[in-house]
């Protein structure tokens, strides 16, 4: 079942894809995303959409006790109508204007509703938009396209940008919610720009970054878990990355350049423009004779902190130009937790002593583990209950599990090593 949801939801997502740059509305791919990860479960666009015009409407309310002469009270319908199902270009009021619908829209959304940042929440719960509109509180990502969102339906293009971090592969770094004036030109004269943060009281809660625009910083990360980060999202949910890469690697769709930042310092993220960061069809892992293991097999898993338990391999690695991979959590968690392919406790291996390989096992403790070679052993074969076996495997056998197309794509020579393991066992 959840895989017959999930192919729909890719036509869905082509058919996304093909719309015109001004219906690619952030809003309607967050829905696509939050049905990705809640397969039991409804999503309905129209509930999302009419709780943002909720909020657009209750924006207005207040701006009209605050100011009851502005011009967006003689606004047609048509015009509210067109900007809740398009994107816009520009501005809609002169600054005055414009300044007034957006304290009004900061007030409501982060004071009287008090939206914030909760990363103590599970991952994929905090990126389905219909519980944090529901919630009050989400990641980041998601705060931000709502409150674009509601900003669209009042005249005003907000943008949500990032700084990105440097390296040989551009990592994501803080997202900012953007706004200028009018984007005709290139004075940063009553810009704004402001990050969340998990405090109470309003606005304390809004971080200014405008300074950022005059000496924007710039940052080195690498992370040696990048072989498990692309495992993960080509073996499992390659749709599951592209749409989240529509939120994280946007490529610019109007000004490339934002009072003369580059676009490898800052990008604009109000159309959802994406290139994926790895090509996902040419991974394809060789298999060397001293690999014990192969995908499908059942093994179990010995751990010197926790008992033993029981899994099934869904990859392997062999790390043949490293003696010792050092890992830092926050950087492990960036990679792996943070990217939100699963919800699963994840067993984090921090240090590989021997170059030897490492697998990745889905445990019957609902866990993922990457684990040295040496730490595990074949065992009886039997069924694990784990909440993603259906994103690897099609089948299980009895003896072994059975690959998905995408699993044996990435490993063609395993299927055989698995018969001829079972074969002598």
């Amino acid at each position: 079942m959840r895989y017959l949801m999930q192919r729909s939801l890719k036509k869905k997502w082509d058919k996304y894809k093909m719309k015109p740059d001004k219906e690619q509305l952030l809003e309607r791919a967050a829905t696509i995303l939050a049905q990705w990860v809640q397969p039991e479960k409804n999503v309905s666009y129209s509930c999302v959409k009419a709780s943002l015009n909720s909020m657009a409407l209750e924006v207005l309310k207040c701006l009209m006790e605050k100011h009851p002469d502005h011009s967006i009270f003689s606004t047609p319908n048509e015009t509210f109508s067109y900007w809740t199902n398009n994107n816009i270009n520009d501005n809609h009021w002169n600054e005055a204007e414009g300044t007034q619908i957006m304290d009004t829209l900061q007030e409501y959304i982060f004071g009287k509703l008090n939206f914030r940042p909760d990363k103590s929440i599970k991952y994929l719960e905090s990126m389905c938009i219909d519980k944090v509109l529901k919630n009050k509180y989400g990641h980041d990502i998601i705060l931000y396209v709502i409150y674009h969102s509601v900003a669209r339906r009042l005249g005003l293009r907000c943008d949500i940008i990032n700084q990105e971090l440097g390296g040989i592969n551009l990592e994501l770094g803080p997202l900012y919610i953007f706004w200028t004036p009018t984007y005709a030109t290139h004075n940063i004269e009553n810009n704004r720009c402001f990050t969340l943060r998990d405090v109470k009281k309003f606005p304390d809660c809004l971080v200014n970054k405008v300074p950022l625009f005059k000496a924007p910083s710039r940052f080195s990360f690498h992370s040696e878990i990048s072989f498990l980060r692309d495992f993960l999202i080509t073996a499992n949910n390659e749709m599951w990355y592209e749409i989240r890469g529509m939120f994280e690697n946007m490529m610019f769709s109007r000004n490339n350049n934002i009072f003369g930042l580059t676009s490898r310092e800052f990008r604009i993220r109000s159309y959802p423009k994406f290139r994926l960061c790895f090509d996902q069809g040419a991974m394809i892992i060789p298999r060397s004779k001293d690999v014990k293991f192969a995908v499908g097999l059942i093994v179990t898993h010995r751990d010197q902190s926790a008992s033993s338990c029981t899994g099934v391999i869904i990859g392997w690695h062999r790390r043949m130009d490293r003696h010792v991979d050092l890992f830092i959590e926050h950087q492990m968690v960036y990679e792996v937790m943070d990217i939100g392919l699963l919800s699963l406790n994840h067993c984090r291996n921090y240090k590989f002593g021997k170059p030897q390989t490492n697998y990745i096992i889905l445990t019957e403790h609902n866990e993922m583990c990457y684990i040295e070679e040496d730490t595990i052993s074949l065992t009886t074969p039997k069924w694990i209950e784990n909440s993603e076996i259906g994103c690897y495997f099609y089948k299980f056998e009895d003896t072994h599990y059975v690959p998905n197309k995408m699993l044996a794509r990435i490993y063609p020579q395993d299927a055989a090593i698995t018969a001829q393991t079972i074969s002598k066992n």
